[in-house]
């Protein structure tokens, strides 16, 4: 999966390969069956969607 995400510092990073979404005490974790593929704090969280390919 694909998710797109955007942060209140005006960054948009799309991860792709995301199997799981984890949400922790202090931000949200992206991840995969190997390894986490980013982190974003609540604090800097703006949004995040599942970016389906056309």
């Amino acid at each position: 999966m694909k998710y797109g995400i955007s942060t209140l510092d005006k960054m948009y990073v799309t991860l792709e390969g995301v199997t799981e979404v984890y949400h922790a005490e202090q931000g949200v974790f992206f991840l995969n069956k190997e390894t986490t593929l980013g982190f974003v704090p609540y604090s800097n969280l703006g949004y995040y969607e599942l970016i389906k390919n056309n």
